[in-house]
């Protein structure tokens, strides 16, 4: 192999452990968007149950959670009423109603 073929070989190689790495870093980026939306039904049920004033059902809530920071975002969202209407929207595909709205 020729020094003209090694370089070029080497060029190659490069440019597909940089695809690689590229994709690595575009998967290691979007995980926290995937976590939270993973957690995202979860805390739309404890938004739910605590507003509801239902303790077995919040219990129940709280036992399936499985990423504890991803929920502590999602609630620190919900700290704005329209932040968490547009949670709830977004979980349950359809908009939260007030308390006492039929």
């Amino acid at each position: 192999m020729t020094g003209a073929e090694r370089a070029a070989r080497r060029s190659q190689v490069r440019r597909a452990l940089e695809a690689v790495d590229t994709y690595e870093l575009e998967w290691q980026a979007s995980m926290p968007q995937r976590r939270i939306r993973w957690e995202a039904p979860r805390a739309a049920a404890l938004v739910r149950t605590v507003g509801a004033s239902d303790a077995a059902g919040t219990d129940v809530v709280l036992r399936k959670v499985s990423d504890w920071q991803a929920l502590a975002i999602l609630l620190a969202e919900c700290a704005d009423p329209a932040r968490t209407a547009a949670v709830m929207e977004s979980v349950m595909g359809e908009p939260l109603r007030k308390a006492g709205a039929a």
